[in-house]
């Protein structure tokens, strides 16, 4: 399972479809905070993280992960 957080939603659109295709399993969230409950819930093996978003951006969300997922991959975007 592939989580990607990114507020543009072509960007996820485009993820979901690359990764797809591939054979992942991926799932989406819109904002960081959505991003942080649907990590919770999901156990995601790798977060793809958008870096520019508003509200929650994604260097809070990645110091949010570090802190309750230390061993998760984070790719920021």
């Amino acid at each position: 399972m592939l989580l990607a957080i990114d507020d543009d939603p072509i960007n996820c659109r485009l993820l979901v479809a690359v990764f797809r295709a591939e054979g992942h399993d991926v799932s989406t969230a819109s904002d960081g905070q959505t991003g942080l409950a649907r990590c919770a819930e999901l156990s995601p093996r790798v977060v793809l993280l958008d870096l520019q978003m508003p509200g929650m951006d994604g260097l809070a969300v990645l110091e949010q992960l570090r802190a309750t997922h230390p061993e998760l991959p984070v790719i920021m975007l």
